[in-house]
C-alpha cells in the first residue's frame, strides 16, 4: 500500500510518486493520496490512476478505516 501526499519535493508530486512505487509492485498496490487541495483537476487527475484520495485535517480514525478496507 502507498501513502503519498499530494505535494512533495520542488515539482514532485505524489501521483507521479505512486506511478514510480506501481512500476515496481505493480499496478494493482492499492494507495492513497493525502492533500489539502480540492481542486476538481487534482480529484481528476487522482481518480484516472486510480488512487483514493483524504483531504487534510485527516482524521486518524479515517485512515485506519480505509487502510483496513484497502487491504481486504
Amino acid at each position: 500500500m502507498i501513502l503519498s501526499d499530494w505535494r512533495l519535493r520542488g515539482q514532485e508530486n505524489g501521483v507521479e510518486a505512486v506511478r514510480a512505487v506501481r512500476a515496481v509492485l505493480g499496478e494493482a498496490t492499492p494507495a492513497v493520496l493525502i492533500t489539502g487541495d480540492t481542486s476538481t483537476d487534482l480529484l481528476k487527475t487522482a481518480h484516472q490512476n486510480g488512487l483514493v484520495v483524504l483531504h487534510k485535517p485527516l482524521q486518524p480514525r479515517h485512515l485506519v478505516r480505509l487502510i483496513k478496507h484497502l487491504r481486504q
